[in-house]
């Protein structure tokens, strides 16, 4: 039997969050279970894609986009076939047009460790030439710090 204080009681969301959930008419809202079956709150929130946003949100702002990027290479570190390279581009396009500044991430194969194998370097001409733009690579955030 669960507690005399349960369920709990949760103060109002502050207005500034509301905007990103919402309770749909249609349906129940969701119950957010535990791994012990729980519950512990009851809200949907509203998906938003990247062409949601709007330059006002992005303006100046950092995005760090994770990306798949896992592009097959020959023995001699070309691609053999930039498709995923191609489908990331309308994304990180749309990032650069509305004034964001964009921090790529991706990795090739399994690494175990730092492995020149599998390195980035080769997807950057490449990644430069359909974007259009300089693409540089940082080996490590600690050389580079973001802020």
């Amino acid at each position: 039997m669960p507690p005399h204080w349960w369920p709990p009681v949760r103060p109002p969301l502050p207005s500034r969050l509301l905007k990103h959930f919402h309770r749909p008419t249609s349906r129940p809202p969701c119950r957010l279970q535990t791994s012990c079956g729980s519950v512990r709150g009851m809200a949907s929130i509203v998906k938003k894609s990247v062409g949601d946003l709007t330059a006002a949100d992005l303006k100046g702002k950092k995005v760090f986009l994770r990306a798949d990027l896992n592009v097959p290479l020959d023995e001699n570190q070309h691609i053999t076939d930039d498709t995923r390279v191609q489908a990331a581009v309308p994304t990180i396009k749309h990032l650069i047009g509305n004034a964001a500044r964009v921090i790529l991430s991706s990795h090739l194969g399994r690494p175990k460790g730092v492995t020149p194998k599998y390195s980035l370097k080769p997807l950057v001409p490449r990644l430069s030439e359909l974007l259009g733009v300089r693409v540089r690579i940082f080996l490590s955030l600690k050389q580079y710090p973001i802020a």
